[in-house]
C-alpha cells in the first residue's frame, strides 16, 4: 500500500495533467451562450471522457509502448528528448 506522500504525488501529477484552472476560461468562453443544465451536461461528458482517456493510458500505455517499438528505438527517442530538454535549461 502506498504512503501518504505517494498519494500526494499522484494527486499533484493528475492535477497538473488535467489543469482545471487553465481550462476553466476556455470552458466558460465556449459555453457562455448555454444554459446551466447544458453546462452541467457538457462538464459531465468532458470529465468522463478525460477519466476514460487517463485510465486507458495508465492501463495500456506501457504495453503499447513496449509492443510498438524496439528497445533500441525507445532508448534513442528517450535520449533525444532528454538532450532536447537539457539544451533549453
Amino acid at each position: 500500500m502506498l504512503d501518504f506522500a505517494a498519494y500526494v504525488k499522484i494527486f499533484i501529477a493528475l492535477l497538473v495533467i488535467v489543469n482545471p484552472i487553465g481550462t476553466m476560461p476556455m470552458f466558460l468562453g465556449l459555453t457562455h451562450k448555454h444554459g446551466a443544465a447544458d453546462k452541467k451536461r457538457i462538464a459531465r461528458v468532458a470529465s468522463i471522457s478525460v477519466a476514460v482517456v487517463l485510465t486507458a493510458s495508465a492501463v495500456l500505455g506501457e504495453h503499447l509502448l513496449g509492443s510498438s517499438a524496439s528497445p533500441s528505438l525507445r532508448s534513442r527517442s528517450a535520449g533525444r528528448s532528454s538532450s532536447f530538454c537539457s539544451r533549453y535549461r
